[in-house]
């Protein structure tokens, strides 16, 4: 195993290059100034235990959203972006700046609602695909 830095993008990147047989992978990390702390983080003490109704109801979430992988299903939307934009580019296209989306807030909230509303929506979603 190796570390190295690589730059991509024009940014540079810590990495591990590790040999599996006859390829070469390499793993990008993060760099030290790039990991948060998990000080202020609402993280449950290692005593706390959860009541049964909770772990089933997580239980239950997780089985429902479980399916197979199927790389199809994914594709770089950026690239395709991108890809658009330089064809508009080329051909002469005025382009203009559309304004982004504002990201919504986080709820804060009861992690025992919020596991019964993400349920009904995960029941919800498995419906309309059935029918």
């Amino acid at each position: 195993m190796a570390v190295t830095q690589i730059v991509l993008h024009e940014r540079e990147h810590l990495g591990i290059i590790k040999p599996e047989g006859r390829v070469l992978f390499l793993n990008l990390l993060y760099f030290a100034d790039e990991i948060a702390s998990s000080r202020g983080l609402p993280i449950p003490r290692q005593n706390e235990t959860l009541d049964d109704d909770e772990i089933a109801m997580a239980e239950q979430l997780v089985d429902r959203m479980t399916e197979s992988f199927t790389p199809e299903k994914y594709q770089d939307d950026y690239r395709h972006g991108l890809l658009t934009l330089i064809d508009k580019k080329r051909d002469g296209t005025r382009l203009r700046n559309k304004p982004q989306p504002q990201p919504k807030p986080t709820e804060d909230g009861d992690l025992v609602e919020m596991l019964k509303a993400s349920l009904d929506r995960v029941a919800g979603r498995q419906k309309r695909l059935a029918a």
